[in-house]
């Protein structure tokens, strides 16, 4: 098989590059001392950025609450908020999410939080005694719903989940204002969407999106998607399919998608991906839902849902109708190559978001002494 017919196959797939003078990647599990070194860098980069960061201002962080507070195994809650200029935070606070309820830390509601800092992933850590209710929006600012609420509300219905019935990292969604007034709805990163059949993926938004649906009209949301079923579940169809947004039923689930997300962003602009031979632009993506597979295949058990560079050379060969006979030896070497490396570097993030070390700086409880 020619360089050329390689490069149409990796093509295809939408996955890989053909990288011309790359060496095979080393072959084996991620080691205890490079994992340590990532952890220790980590640390390090926090450290920093808490000793040259001010504290943020009350007032910065007024804004709607947009999932449901979550509890995780450290006794950290943990929402998501849209404040009043327009950027998503996560918020972690010492309480549970029942005490926060009672604040009024409710999807939907307004808040105010002071005594602020910001962990190295954009974390915002708050004391509890730090939270209040806010007043109105500001003028100029629009009042956003979340699009979970706004459909058991009956304001908007959905249209069910479109995909391409291959790939997980896009998804569009028509959404219809059924009300005489604008709606402002917000389908936050980490937003569950439910299949009504079994056999398909459950798919969960990965970028916090935002658009506005004017009245007894329908907008699709084209919103980037993340599946967070096991890899042996169907991804959504080219043929709409009926999807519910509901909010995640396990915390330590939801911590371990949103470090995932965290952590391959942060790999990426590291350069710890650079030798990963996949497009740059869908790189860190592709990483992050090998990872989560990985998970869901120590989850199942089942040798189907199980991630390794054998099931990743697997998937390519399927998706560009080649068959690993028709190979030379020579070529199986260089994709085995390629595809150790990108399993690799789903490993190695896979390994990160599970770490304590790595949780206790997301959350912003680590000491940094």
């Amino acid at each position: 098989m020619n360089r050329l017919l390689i490069c149409v196959v990796v093509a295809q797939m939408l996955l890989f590059v053909c990288v011309k003078e790359q060496s095979p990647a080393q072959t084996g599990e991620v080691s205890s001392d490079e994992l340590s070194g990532v952890v220790e860098a980590i640390e390090r980069k926090m450290k920093v950025k808490q000793e040259t960061q001010p504290a943020i201002d009350e007032g910065e962080l007024t804004g709607v609450v947009v999932t449901d507070p979550c509890e995780t195994a450290t006794g950290v809650s943990q929402f998501r908020l849209c404040t009043d200029s327009g950027k998503f935070v996560n918020v972690c606070m010492p309480l549970t999410p029942n005490a926060l309820k009672d604040f009024g830390c409710n999807s939907d509601q307004r808040i105010a939080i002071d005594s602020c800092s910001e962990t190295f992933s954009g974390c915002v850590v708050a004391p509890s005694k730090s939270i209040k209710a806010a007043g109105p929006c500001p003028v100029g600012v629009p009042l956003i719903c979340t699009l979970q609420n706004a459909v058991k509300s009956g304001t908007v219905s959905c249209g069910g989940l479109v995909g391409d019935g291959k790939t997980t990292s896009q998804c569009e969604m028509p959404c219809t204002n059924k009300t005489d007034k604008p709606v402002n709805v917000c389908v936050p990163q980490n937003q569950c969407f439910k299949p009504d059949q079994p056999d398909c993926q459950t798919m969960m938004c990965t970028k916090d999106t935002c658009v506005e649906i004017p009245p007894r009209k329908t907008v699709t949301c084209v919103l980037p998607t993340m599946c967070i079923s096991p890899h042996s579940s169907n991804p959504p169809p080219k043929k709409r399919r009926q999807y519910e947004p509901v909010p995640f039923d396990n915390c330590e689930f939801y911590k371990l998608c949103d470090h995932l997300l965290t952590l391959s962003k942060y790999l990426e602009e590291e350069h710890y991906y650079d030798q990963v031979p996949i497009p740059a632009e869908r790189r860190k993506e592709t990483i992050c839902q090998l990872a989560q597979w990985i998970e869901q295949g120590n989850r199942s058990g089942l040798s189907k849902d199980v991630i390794s560079p054998e099931s990743v050379r697997h998937d390519l060969l399927e998706r560009g109708n080649v068959k690993l006979q028709s190979l030379s030896a020579e070529d199986v070497a260089k994709l085995d190559g390629y595809c150790q490396k990108i399993y690799n570097a789903a490993q190695l993030t896979w390994k990160l978001a599970g770490n304590k070390r790595i949780d206790a700086v997301i959350a912003g409880t680590t000491s940094t002494n």
